[in-house]
């Protein structure tokens, strides 16, 4: 029974991977992600306001606004880049 609904979930899961390859092009995704990588002034920027946020935030006791500028840190680009290079070796 267990190896039916296992063998089930490895062909549901192999064919959402084969229609996501088809959709978007490795090449692009790779592009977009070597651009964003790219350290600017507007992620410095959206850094600064986010540690200033943070900071007000902790200093008032106040868990939504910590969580509204952990919203707007830029930290997500970073995570995808490390998560793109250590899935294609690269």
């Amino acid at each position: 029974m267990w190896i039916f609904f296992f063998h089930n979930s490895l062909s549901i899961i192999w064919n959402v991977s084969e229609q996501l390859e088809s959709r978007v092009p490795i090449v692009e995704i790779k592009s977009e992600i070597e651009e964003n990588m790219e350290l600017n002034v507007d992620y410095y920027v959206f850094l600064i306001i986010s540690t200033i946020i943070t900071t007000t935030g902790l200093i008032v006791n106040s868990t939504a606004v910590v969580i509204g500028a952990m919203i707007i840190s830029p930290l997500m680009t970073p995570i995808l880049g490390v998560s793109y290079g250590l899935i294609t070796r690269n």
